[in-house]
């Protein structure tokens, strides 16, 4: 009977049990919170925040709770929004300058937990107009008007900027009128004027216009800016008014008027001084000078005053150069005193004393009654020096200055002023005659005579043996030398002899022309013309030099041309036009003589010869500029230049002008495309036109893709999650075509590798992408060719959660003393995947189960204290992705020991 009753016990706890461990199998215990919750949206007034989960584990099915909470700036001090408890929230006005928090709550059967949020920033309010802004001012031209901003709502700091309009049946800018204020000008009369300010903070910005003014109407001048007058306020220094500047309706004319202003501040009208300068007068010493300037124009006048010059004043005279004499100091000479140089205001006058002095030029006395600017000397002052005191005067006052001792005063000894010369026929055969030259020195002077040969040069002089006379036969040994005469002048204070410059060579008959140059050649640019140097007499050899002359059409008004200096000439472009004549000189031991030939007849101008075809230059390609070099050209400048474009067949054959294509550039059309372009340049001179074909271009292409917005990537970040590669935007000649490689980068995006076989538009991650992010590269192809564009690199690819698919299980005798094994069950999962143990008791039912303390290995050991009872174990599978946790199965009741 009562082994009967223990096994039908033991038969229901057995059934109870394998119902509690179907129930448990289902269960992974209350939520546990893996990723902060967090919120999307922008934190401004009026804006709607939501709230997100995050990630959680636990018993499905789970449930949510929200509680906004509104915090100061750091986060800090939060506190519950009252009946802010859905997943949006929409922020108010209370909530302007406080940041923002969720607190979420998960629950199910096995309980709740709450996680928060990490806070919003400061919730910001954007600028908001309250009442509208207003012009202020006279709506007059050269009037400024001022912009009154209105009052405005929003979260500080807030700045204004404007924009000034001018309105008739529209409003439209005023070009750089983006200031508070504005001044009207002549342009805006019968117009209106507004300003659109905008108001703009941190969360966005807004605008409002003013109404607008009244008709801007013609107004009198404005002065903007004061005039000034320049120039040193002294007599006889010209000082300049200008007129500042003006505002008002044009036209506008300017009058002065300059006043005179003593030390009571009393100004007075200068007569006559009505202009924009004025000549400072003696008159207006110690007083200061102003102008009115008046500016009038057909709505009124208006006049400023300039500020006041300095007070007038005279300059007292100043020494800046000491007083000097200059004369004869000798016996009889007239001495000048040179006044030195002086400032100071003008007119300045001089007085003089004249100072005698000893022989080093100290103990000076005042010379009775030698108070003009000479002296005459006289015997006593022989053997002295002088000096001269000069005393310069003005209305300022008077001021002296000593010049420096002069040199001795000594007996007139004769002085030549003029070199001696010779006169006569420098031939063989000639009679030369000595002129003394001058001389000054005490008479009565006697004059004797020497005369000398030298070389050709001048040089190398000896005396010419018995030419003591005042005359000289030259004889033939005298040919090809020069000769000199030294004049000796004597008085009772001594003798002083003085050379005259050697003469000409003595030569042989000069060349004579008997019969005029002339010029052959070619009178074109380019050309070369040869000098014929005409008929010559005169003594053998002779020699010949040219010169080429440049002249006018009818062969007058000329001049050398520089370098040209050979017997014959290349004409440049300069010559076309005008003529030339050439200037022959012929030369022989006796001199040279020159002859001129007759003017050419007009050089005429070289025709245009192209030298190096033009050429193309510029973008090939649907829509591009290409550019006409003009190749290189000779002929007589200047050169102008004509063009016509032509377009032709892919070999460059076939060509036909492109209508009205006849600048230097060509813009090209999608007509063209395929095709080849061709330029003519025709060279146009004086001399008339040439034309030259450049080769054709290469063929015209259609427009290479081009990328306008990067390539994107949608889909689940996730370990086996399918991305698709969105192509983003591109230009370009139609059709396009495209192809993608996906790559895998380090986890900044950085270090990128082809991910071998992965060119399609979509990619499944793998394991191995976990941890690192992914981006594509997408090529588009045209005919033009190909241009590949990179997206950014994704966020970082996630591990997949483990997910258990079958319950772990446990093996082993149910007996006291026995060794229980925890198998871990079967999971998927992004790899690798560790595993935790803990073993809990429960009760006959399998219900009521509570953790074993330390028994947390894969086995267990069973214990006296377990008799009765049941066992599970709770397996906790761990990745990358976070934890998830499986129980086992219950057992059955644990056996005590018979």
């Amino acid at each position: 009977m009562h082994l009967r009753l223990l096994a039908a016990v033991s038969t229901l706890a057995l059934g109870a049990m394998v119902a509690m461990a179907g129930a448990a199998a289902a269960s992974t215990g209350p939520p546990l919170n893996g990723s902060q919750p967090t919120i999307s949206g922008i934190a401004k007034q009026g804006g709607s925040l939501r709230a997100r989960k995050g990630t959680w584990t636990g018993t499905l099915p789970l449930s949510f709770a929200y509680r906004w909470t509104r915090c100061d700036a750091a986060g800090e001090a939060c506190e519950d929004i009252p009946a802010a408890t859905a997943v949006l929230y929409k922020a108010t006005h209370e909530d302007v300058g406080h940041t923002l928090r969720v607190v979420l709550t998960a629950s199910n059967g096995e309980g709740s937990s709450s996680a928060t949020s990490r806070q919003t920033a400061a919730v910001a309010v954007a600028p908001k107009k309250l009442t509208a802004p207003i012009v202020t001012g006279l709506t007059q031209d050269g009037q400024v008007l001022s912009a009154q901003n209105g009052t405005w709502i929003g979260t500080v700091p807030m700045t204004f900027s404007y924009q000034w309009q001018t309105c008739t049946k529209r409003c439209t800018n005023i070009v750089g009128a983006t200031e508070p204020t504005y001044r009207a000008v002549t342009a805006d009369i019968g117009q209106r004027l507004r300003f659109v300010v905008t108001a703009k903070n941190s969360v966005g910005h807004a605008t409002a216009a003013a109404k607008a003014s009244p008709l801007v109407k013609a107004g009198p001048p404005v002065a903007i800016t004061q005039p000034a007058i320049s120039g040193t306020p002294l007599p006889g220094q010209t000082l300049e008014v200008g007129t500042g500047s003006w505002a008002g309706t044009a036209p506008i004319s300017y009058s002065y008027q300059w006043l005179s202003c003593n030390l009571a501040a009393e100004c007075f009208d200068i007569a006559g001084a009505k202009g924009s300068s004025y000549p400072v007068a003696p008159l207006d010493v110690a007083n200061s000078l102003e102008v009115v300037v008046s500016a009038t124009n057909a709505q009124g006048s208006s006049s400023v005053t300039t500020p006041a010059t300095g007070l007038v004043s005279a300059l007292l005279p100043s020494n800046t150069g000491l007083p000097s004499i200059v004369g004869s100091l000798l016996d009889g000479g007239l001495l000048s005193a040179v006044t030195g140089t002086w400032e100071g205001t003008g007119p300045l006058s001089y007085s003089y004393e004249w100072l005698l002095c000893n022989a080093s030029g100290g103990s000076c006395s005042s010379i009775s009654e030698a108070l003009a600017s000479t002296l005459q000397l006289g015997v006593g002052q022989v053997g002295s020096t002088l000096r001269v005191v000069v005393t310069a005067t003005n209305s300022a006052g008077s001021v002296s200055a000593t010049s420096p001792a002069t040199s001795l005063v000594s007996a007139l000894l004769p002085s030549n002023s003029g070199l001696p010369s010779i006169t006569g026929l420098l031939q063989d055969g000639g009679l030369l005659s000595a002129v003394t030259g001058s001389w000054a020195g005490t008479g009565p002077l006697s004059y004797s005579y020497q005369w000398q040969q030298c070389n050709a040069s001048g040089a190398s002089c000896s005396d010419i043996s018995e030419a003591a006379a005042s005359t000289l036969k030259l004889l033939s040994g005298a040919v090809g030398s020069t000769v000199r005469v030294i004049v000796t002048a004597t008085n009772a204070a001594g003798s002083v002899s003085a050379t005259s410059p050697a003469s000409g060579l003595v030569g042989a008959l000069l060349p004579s022309n008997t019969g005029l140059p002339s010029i052959t050649g070619l009178l074109q640019d380019g050309g070369l013309l040869s000098a014929v140097t005409g008929s010559w007499a005169g003594t053998g050899p002779l020699s010949y030099s040219y010169q080429w002359q440049q002249c006018n059409a009818s062969g007058a008004s000329c001049s050398d041309i520089s370098e040209a200096a050979a017997s014959t000439l290349k004409l440049v472009a300069g010559a076309v036009g005008s003529t030339v004549r050439v200037v022959v000189t012929a030369t022989n031991a006796a001199g040279s003589t020159s002859a001129t030939s007759p003017a050419s007849s007009l050089v005429g101008a070289l025709l245009p010869s192209n030298i190096g075809l033009p050429s193309i230059t510029g973008l090939l390609q649907d829509g591009g500029l290409v550019s006409a070099v003009t190749g290189s050209w000779a002929g007589t400048g200047p050169l102008s230049y004509a063009y016509q474009w032509q377009q032709c067949n892919a070999s460059g054959a076939s060509c036909a002008n492109i209508s009205e294509a006849a600048a230097s550039t060509l813009k090209l059309l999608s007509g063209a495309v395929g095709s080849t372009v061709r330029v003519i340049v025709t060279a146009t001179n004086s001399a008339g036109s040439v034309s030259a074909t450049s080769p054709a271009s290469g063929l015209v292409g259609a427009l290479l893709p081009s990328n306008t917005a990067l390539p994107s990537i949608t889909g689940l970040l996730q370990d086996g999650g399918l991305l698709s590669a969105v192509t983003g935007s591109w230009a370009g000649t139609g059709p396009l075509s495209y192809t993608y490689q996906w790559q895998q980068c380090n986890a900044s995006g950085a270090s990128c590798a082809n991910i071998s076989e992965a060119a399609a538009s979509t990619l499944k991650l793998l394991s191995g992408a976990v941890g690192s992010t992914v981006r594509v590269i997408v090529t588009a192809t045209n005919s033009a060719g190909s241009v590949s564009a990179t997206s950014p690199a994704s966020g970082l690819v996630s591990a997949l959660l483990p997910s258990n698919t079958v319950v772990p299980a446990i093996s082993g005798l149910l007996k006291v003393g026995q060794i229980l094994s925890a198998s871990t069950g079967t999971w998927t999962g992004t790899a690798p995947i560790t595993y935790k143990y803990q073993w809990q008791n429960c009760g006959l039912l399998g219900t009521s189960c509570s953790s074993i303390a330390n028994a947390i290995a894969s086995t267990l050991k069973l214990e006296l204290a377990q008799v009765g009872l049941t066992l599970r174990v709770l397996v906790t599978a761990t990745n990358a992705g976070g934890s998830v946790q499986a129980p086992s199965a219950v057992t059955g009741l644990i056996a005590g020991l018979l």
